[in-house]
């Protein structure tokens, strides 16, 4: 990695993993900070305005998304900026992503917003161990309010999606899109959305109006070079590094 110009190894782990977190640490990760992993339920659908135009990307907006992308997170320590080519080439390589999993919502011909969301179904197969007592709470209030359908039991799969490419002007821009993929993820039996931020970003900010479960996720950082530092800047993780 350091022959391609890498400076750290990042690993994310959920909070009280304490078995994770002694192994990581073991090989040299040191922590860095808390972030937060919201998770939306999709439970109901959400209402659009129909004067709203919402669709998938199309190749030639690629340089118009990678200007939206690097605008949001410019300043973002791990972020490395993006080229109409590499985004292509994101799109490309992500097993179970395609052109039909970024949506832009545009307004005058200009992109105000962009979002990806990745159905883990595709790939892979979640499989609930155990809930924490916290989680048991919530979730058995939510059921015996009517807010969620079911109480995940241990063995039980949970179908999620995964929210990337996340590029707004306002948050109210990218909140039109989350209740865009809440819809599609009603059709097909997927129960909740979420991704990776910091604790205060302005993404938090379009996620209202949806039922919130977060988890805090701890960041931990190994340098492969002697003189690689964090500072207190914020911090960008794609939930596909998961």
């Amino acid at each position: 990695m350091i022959e391609n110009g890498s400076v750290c190894v990042y690993g994310l782990i959920m909070e009280k993993n304490v078995p994770s977190i002694k192994l990581v640490e073991s090989l040299g990760f040191k922590f860095h900070r808390k972030l937060v992993m919201p998770s939306l339920i999709v439970r109901k659908e959400a209402a659009i305005n129909p004067g709203v135009e919402v669709r998938s990307a199309r190749p030639n907006d690629f340089a118009n998304v990678a200007h939206l992308l690097n605008e949001t997170w410019h300043g973002h320590h791990l972020y490395t900026p993006l080229s109409a080519e590499a985004l292509a080439e994101f799109v490309d390589r992500v097993p179970g992503f395609s052109m039909k999993n970024l949506i832009v919502l545009i307004n005058g011909g200009k992109i105000l917003a962009c979002l990806g969301f990745w159905d883990w179904g595709q790939v892979m197969k979640i499989t609930l161990k155990e809930l924490n007592l916290k989680f048991k709470i919530i979730s058995r209030l939510l059921y015996i309010t009517k807010i969620m359908p079911r109480v995940l039991k241990p063995e039980e799969e949970l179908n999620q999606i995964m929210l990337t490419l996340i590029g707004f002007k306002k948050p109210a821009d990218l909140s039109i899109l989350v209740k865009y993929i809440n819809n599609y993820a009603l059709k097909n039996d997927i129960e909740q959305m979420f991704c990776i931020c910091e604790r205060n970003h302005p993404v938090l900010n379009s996620l209202t109006g949806f039922i919130r479960l977060s988890t805090s996720i701890g960041l931990y950082i190994k340098p492969l070079k002697e003189d690689f530092t964090l500072s207190k800047a914020p911090v960008f993780v794609d939930g596909i590094d998961m």
